[in-house]
């Protein structure tokens, strides 16, 4: 990852975990996401919690220490809970794990104030909220990660999976707040390719930067975080963009296909050097194919 990614990334984690500490807009996503849109939680339900986790094994000498993204006390109909909430801008193929030992220290927290003070222990459930475009495909169990199991383990063993919200797939109309109907919106508008002219999307100048953000664009942040382009504005300059590397990317598969079939095999030097080149050591190569007998006759137009 570029160090320009990193830093976009970074700057959505920070503002994406700001938003959500906004106790109404979490006990909403709550609501939305477990009682569809029926208000069972209310603010004065929802508390933040301790977002630092730490455990020590004397047996085995280890301090482990984690800081999860949000976590809430919440009141369901009178019973205390612990509900977590980890925000991923992209596929996390070890976010499996990382959801278990969360839960796994949380409850281990309690258990030790159990032993010593019989405080009783509050379930603990974590939400997995996925900002990103592509369907998700990492493993939600450990199950997912075996070959198949004799039926009869089924019941007894523990493999239970984290629940995935993939956000744009959500209905805004499931939310009251404005900022949880703004993000859902621009996401839909970001990732449907709806850039004609006609679209307005309004949103706020919070939701816009975070949104700028998740694009990775680093020219798209830098206006949309100085106000000299709308959100509208900044998803048309996204989509056509995207449509500008989904093309280049086509020729470059197209001109490796071609060029393997020519010379029958392509060192992995020699395809990395293609798959990075610009468009005008593209043009080379697609007007010289036909002078193209050797990898270094490629190296020289490169």
């Amino acid at each position: 990852m570029s160090k320009k990614n990193y830093m976009l990334r970074k700057i959505f984690d920070i503002r994406i975990r700001s938003l959500f500490k906004n106790c109404h807009v979490a006990a909403d996503f709550i609501n939305g996401i477990l009682f569809y849109e029926n208000a069972v939680i209310h603010y004065d339900d929802i508390s933040l919690s301790d977002s630092n986790l730490d455990s020590h094994l004397p047996n085995q000498n280890i301090t482990r220490e984690r800081e999860r993204d949000n976590i809430y006390l919440v009141n369901i109909d009178g019973t205390e809970c612990l509900i977590g909430i980890e925000h991923q801008s992209q596929i996390d193929h070890g976010m499996f794990q990382r959801t278990r030992e969360y839960d796994e220290m949380n409850y281990l927290q309690q258990f030790n104030l159990y032993r010593s003070t019989h405080q009783m222990i509050k379930g603990v459930m974590t939400f997995v909220v996925y900002y990103g475009q592509k369907k998700w495909s990492a493993p939600r169990a450990y199950e997912d990660m075996m070959k198949p199991i004799p039926p009869v383990f089924k019941n007894y063993m523990n493999v239970a999976s984290y629940p995935l919200i993939e956000m744009r797939y959500l209905d805004p109309e499931r939310f009251h707040t404005q900022e949880l109907k703004e993000l859902i919106t621009g996401l839909k508008y970001l990732y449907n390719h709806q850039y004609d002219e006609t679209h307005d999307i309004t949103v706020s100048h919070e939701i816009a930067i975070s949104l700028a953000a998740l694009t990775k664009n680093t020219q798209i942040y830098e206006k949309v975080k100085d106000k000299k382009i709308d959100m509208c504005q900044a998803i048309r300059d996204y989509g056509k963009e995207n449509l500008r590397i989904g093309k280049k990317e086509g020729i470059i598969q197209t001109l490796i296909k071609q060029l393997q079939s020519k010379l029958r095999f392509l060192s992995k030097d020699t395809l990395a050097k293609i798959e990075s080149c610009n468009q005008e050591q593209l043009d080379l190569l697609t007007i010289h194919i036909f002078d193209i007998h050797s990898e270094k006759d490629i190296l020289r137009y490169l």
